[in-house]
């Protein structure tokens, strides 16, 4: 049987930036993060030991949920972290300014940039060789994940919400 839904732990994070852990059954809160300086836009768990966030101040951290500490930051873009993802090692991060990364997340290291949105990235998804990435230009583009090079653009409609729904912003 699964676990009892009572005892999650839930994490949001918020428009300050700190990220908040919270009792499932209870509401309690059981910790606060804290270190980014703008909103948390997005968050993905590595397992239950590990989170990674991403902000508005154009960072992602690395947290330890074991001892709710900061383990790392990193710093690639130049405008807010909207989305990210992990595949096999490799953190893709979608931003305002209109790109997508992909990191070494042993190292930190910068891997490739993906070049080619000509509005803020609002989603991400790695399908294994490939990545697909929505935009807020109303497009959706695929990417060959080891060249960085764009293989397909699925062109959307300029005045309808289709990709605007699919990536969850609705800030528009």
């Amino acid at each position: 049987a699964p676990p009892d839904p009572r005892y999650y732990t839930v994490y949001y994070g918020t428009e300050e930036g700190c990220v908040y852990a919270l009792e499932a059954g209870s509401g309690k809160r059981m910790a606060q993060l804290e270190g980014h300086t703008q909103s948390v836009n997005c968050m993905h768990a590595l397992g239950q030991e590990r989170l990674l966030t991403g902000s508005g101040d154009c960072t992602v951290r690395v947290w330890d949920l074991v001892g709710m500490e900061c383990l790392g930051e990193i710093r690639t873009h130049t405008y807010s972290v909207n989305c990210l993802a992990v595949c096999q090692g490799v953190l893709y991060t979608g931003s305002g300014d209109c790109s997508l990364h992909a990191v070494d997340l042993a190292t930190h290291s910068h891997l490739l940039t993906y070049s080619g949105h000509t509005s803020p990235v609002f989603c991400v998804k790695v399908l294994g060789s490939v990545i697909v990435s929505g935009s807020g230009d109303c497009s959706l583009r695929i990417w060959d994940a080891a060249s960085a090079s764009c293989l397909r653009e699925l062109p959307g409609s300029p005045g309808q919400t289709d990709v605007m729904f699919a990536t969850g912003h609705m800030d528009w």
